[in-house]
């Protein structure tokens, strides 16, 4: 059986791109994709795809070192100071 499937030009393109890198045809690509699908209608990841995302997370990962929380007195007071309050230094109780 033989259907014609109508698509917005990005997708083709889209489908082109992804079949080309993969060194397949559009319906190759795509019978793939079908066959890895785990009847859900979600495609399950290759050990590559997997293997690419986790590389691209971790260089978006930042360590600047140990984290020791948050002093909110003194933000309280960075602000209070910003927006004028006179009384700005002893939100944080070290002048009445």
């Amino acid at each position: 059986m033989k259907s014609r499937l109508e698509l917005p030009d990005n997708i083709v393109k889209a489908l082109e791109q992804a079949a080309n890198q993969n060194g397949m045809t559009v319906v190759e690509w795509i019978s793939e994709r079908l066959a890895q699908a785990n009847g859900n209608g979600k495609v399950t990841p290759t050990a590559d795809d997997v293997e690419t995302a986790t590389a691209r997370l971790e260089s978006c990962i930042a360590d600047y070192g140990i984290s020791y929380g948050i002093d909110n007195k003194d933000i309280d007071c960075d602000l209070a100071r910003e927006y004028g309050d006179a009384d700005a230094d002893s939100i944080d109780g070290t002048s009445e």
